[in-house]
């Protein structure tokens, strides 16, 4: 105690020199544990599932090897496949896709489009989650003609609905149809596709629309027993029974699985741990000139040391003074640090990615809002011990080793440093310029390749464009050519707005995490095995599409309005394919294998050029 009262009379005398420390410190420690907090929020804080280390996303997998860069998402087939031939490996599977729905309250109140995602009855009940009011989707209700329904996100009760108690049981009109309203989730909930509402979807396995099409999320839970790792060696085995019983070449060869988490993050954590990379480095410079003050005040005191000493002061308890005296500066410098960590974290979580609900990962959809928490607590008193006790103890340790002749000679306030004292700090200032530098260089590095990171090209020009997503829903245009009418007139009005170079519209969009797969064989190439054909990510885009996304055609021609569908099928390859297949020649020859559908519903992209 008197130690602690003697550190405390040291602030008192010297504020100067308290506030400056404080303030050191606490910028450092602030902004640290700001950035932290956007972690903590982003990649360490555990999924709100029970038993979240047994929930898994599968990939479906082109080769055996289940390698990710040759994975899609799941088929309905697949779904099927693996819920019925998977028992052993998972207790269950499920699956979603997301989009948008039409919404109005009553069939003649002004319709809006809200984020929705249609998912198996069965989701919500593999992720061990249950909506804060009513109940989740039954399996009678995913079946064709069963009674429409709907479970809705909290801030959709709120601020459509009022907060109305009585909202179980109630019906809305979703895309020209009413469902009645099943659920209402727990409050900041929006997965997957961060939905306001969800709806139940029902899977055609054996739709020769559907077998190719690869648009479903897919999450499953594990079996006690099973990682990720063996769950994936056994679907691996799982496979290659149904291919050897059926072999169809639209079923999986593989999987690649992922523990959920680790799939939401797993292209986030490089460009996070970067910027954590430089906030650490510009700590420990705030550290090293902490530690520089301390020593500078160590050697301004030499004298009351040597004093101190020679009235029987142990070192040990001069050590012990400065080490207190180093952890209540450390506290207090902490302390406001979190102060001001509180007041710009907000601020910084906003200008990260993650603070936008359009390009946030999929962790933003369970309430992982940055905040200041009991394991940002826990990081901002551990880097106070760090600094309090690792950083202050060279001071102290220099102070328990006074010189006391020397020291005492020079007590007058007119004496300058002896020769040991200017060594000591000549060599300190040396040696933290020498550190402030490497570390700021680290800094600066860090940060110019998380601007890389984060400027890398999306393979197509996107200076001056604006991209939105556009719905046709089959309730309005229940026919191709109806979709088709629409999408054309909606093109030439945004072409005839003032400032508008061109528009352009296609499905999937550019940015869609959800791939279409065309099966295809290349004339003059032998069939592959065992699928006896080709497989290539496409999009079907409308006549001048390349040329608004600033994408050269290297050869040939673009799309016209006489490529429709009672004429000659056409397409356009990219130079990968072109190189692989007609390597010395124009490929002006293609033979299509199969095609597909564009997925559930009419959903596709639209873009401007200004």
């Amino acid at each position: 105690m008197n130690d602690l009262t003697f550190a405390l009379r040291q602030f008192r005398k010297s504020p100067g020199f308290t506030l400056v420390a404080v303030l050191t410190l606490a910028l450092g420690i602030g902004a640290n544990t700001a950035i932290f907090s956007v972690v903590e929020g982003a990649l360490l804080r555990p999924l709100p599932f029970p038993h979240a280390e047994r929930l898994v996303r599968i990939y479906e997998a082109l080769e055996q090897d289940g390698a990710r860069s040759a994975s899609l998402n799941l088929s309905d087939r697949t779904t099927a496949r693996f819920r019925e031939f998977g028992r052993e490996i998972f207790e269950d599977v499920a699956g979603g896709t997301g989009g948008v729905a039409v919404v109005g309250l009553n069939a003649g109140s002004p319709a809006r489009t809200v984020p929705a995602a249609h998912i198996t009855w069965n989701f919500f009940d593999v992720l061990g989650f249950s909506p804060a009011q009513g109940r989740n989707f039954t399996a009678e209700e995913a079946l064709a003609g069963a009674e429409d329904v709907a479970i809705i996100s909290d801030d959709f009760w709120r601020n459509t609905l009022n907060s109305r108690r009585d909202v179980l049981g109630n019906r809305i009109v979703i895309d020209g149809a009413p469902r009645t309203i099943v659920g209402v989730m727990p409050k900041a909930f929006r997965h997957p596709y961060r939905a306001d509402l969800w709806l139940p979807l029902a899977l055609q396995p054996d739709n020769p629309a559907t077998i190719n099409n690869h648009y479903l999320y897919g999450v499953a839970r594990l079996r006690l027993g099973f990682t990720a790792a063996k769950a994936e060696a056994a679907v691996k085995r799982m496979c290659a029974t149904i291919n050897r019983d059926d072999p169809n070449p639209a079923n999986a060869r593989g999987a690649y699985i992922a523990p959920l988490h680790e799939s939401f993050v797993m292209d986030l954590r490089p460009k996070i741990l970067v910027i954590v990379g430089a906030a650490v480095c510009a700590l420990l410079i705030a550290a090293v000139n902490f530690a520089g003050l301390l020593l500078a005040r160590v050697i301004d005191r030499e004298g009351e040391f040597a004093l101190r000493s020679a009235l029987g002061a142990s070192s040990a308890r001069i050590v012990r003074q400065q080490l207190i005296h180093a952890v209540l500066l450390a506290l207090v410098g902490t302390a406001l640090g979190l102060l001001i960590a509180s007041w710009i974290t907000p601020t910084l979580f906003a200008l990260s990615p993650e603070g936008t609900d359009a390009t946030g990962s999929a962790m933003r959809e369970f309430d992982y809002a940055a905040r200041i928490d009991l394991p940002v607590f826990a990081f901002a008193a551990g880097v106070m011990a760090l600094v309090g006790l690792g950083f202050g103890l060279l001071p102290a340790a220099c102070a328990s080793r006074t010189d006391l002749r020397a020291a005492i000679s020079g007590t007058s306030r007119g004496v300058t440093l002896n020769r040991n004292a200017r060594r000591m700090l000549g060599l300190f200032v040396v040696i933290e310029l020498a550190i402030a530098a490497a570390l700021l260089t680290a800094s600066v590095t860090s940060t110019q390749y998380f601007r890389k990171l984060i400027d890398e090209p999306w393979g197509f020009e996107t200076k001056d464009r604006v991209a939105f997503n556009v719905t046709v829903p089959d309730q309005f245009f229940p026919t191709p050519a109806a979709k088709q009418k629409a999408l054309e007139d909606s093109l030439a009005q945004l072409r005839a707005l003032p400032g508008i170079k061109s528009a352009t519209v296609v499905s999937p969009s550019p940015m869609d995490a959800s791939w279409t797969l065309m099966l295809f064989n290349a004339e003059g190439a032998p069939a592959p095995e065992p699928r006896g054909v080709y497989t290539a990510y496409s999009r079907v885009p409308v006549p001048g599409y390349f040329q608004s996304i600033g994408e050269p055609i290297l050869q040939g021609r673009d799309f016209n309005a006489s490529d429709a569908a009672d004429a000659p099928l056409v397409c356009i390859v990219s130079r990968s394919i072109a190189k692989r297949f007609w390597p010395n020649e124009s490929a002006n020859a293609f033979a299509g294998a199969g095609s597909m559908e564009a997925g559930r519903g009419s959903r596709s992209s639209a873009s401007l050029a200004t």
